[in-house]
């Protein structure tokens, strides 16, 4: 799996540059840092993980399109979140 090659030094760095993309998303458009913010991330990621799953589609039986290549969906996940 491609989280297990991630070594822990690259996440660390991948959590800092989100703290950094946050904070700046938030100066620049003048939020507050707040509860509000926090709940709209937690849907984001439901909504992000919601939409890894569908690519995924191990779990439509009924389906006879394949899944997207693996390496497509696991990038587009990891991207949503650095980006």
């Amino acid at each position: 799996m491609v989280i297990e090659n991630v070594k822990y030094k690259n996440l660390l760095a991948i959590v800092e540059k989100q703290k950094e993309l946050d904070s700046a998303i938030i100066s620049a458009k003048q939020l507050k840092s707040d509860k509000t913010i926090f709940s709209k991330k937690i849907v984001a990621l439901l909504v992000e993980l919601g939409e890894f799953i569908n690519e995924e589609r191990s779990f439509k039986y009924w389906s006879a399109k394949p899944a997207s290549e693996k390496k497509f969906y696991l990038k587009s996940l990891l991207m949503e979140f650095i980006l």
